[in-house]
């Protein structure tokens, strides 16, 4: 190879290096440092705090009238801004909030129902894997009582990626 080739060879790369230096191409920086990773935690525990206190308030409203109760914790479910929290918890807790909204029909349903449905979901799996479930019933509650269970399960799993651990 001549020592004119050499040149130009030398000169493009000297060229090539200058430009990457210049347009601030730096190996150790990620691309993205001016974007910063939202702070998902502040909305989410604040989305939590919201529904824990609605279900204290569910709890104690449910011993003197069930069917209000749960309109009103509903109501209360639905008014949670959800805006601010990541997409992942948005869709986990709308199911969470799905779950609770065929609670619903079945109390209307089964007017004068007079099973004490505070206690029935405090105690969770140890009445719904009691295989004596036989009307209609108790098999339609037991399968909302698994739904909800399971919703808001997911609704804690995403919390705790975010750095959020729900208050029980």
């Amino acid at each position: 190879m001549s020592n004119a080739y050499r040149r130009i060879l030398r000169n493009f790369f000297l060229i090539g290096l200058a430009f990457a230096v210049s347009s601030g191409c730096k190996r150790d920086e990620p691309a993205t440092t001016h974007t910063q990773t939202p702070d998902y935690a502040t909305p989410i525990r604040a989305a939590l705090n919201q529904d824990r206190s609605a279900g204290e308030k569910f709890r104690e409203a449910a011993k003197t009238d069930k069917l209000a109760a749960v309109r009103d914790y509903l109501q209360a479910l639905r008014q949670i801004d959800l805006r601010a929290c990541p997409v992942d918890f948005q869709e986990a807790f709308l199911k969470h909030r799905y779950a609770w909204e065929e609670l619903l029909p079945f109390m209307e349903k089964y007017d004068g129902y007079t099973g004490d449905l505070v206690a029935f979901f405090e105690l969770g799996s140890a009445i719904i894997n009691n295989q004596s479930t036989t009307t209609e019933g108790d098999r339609e509650v037991a399968r909302i009582r698994k739904a909800i269970s399971a919703s808001y399960f997911e609704v804690e799993k995403i919390a705790l990626r975010y750095g959020v651990q729900a208050q029980h």
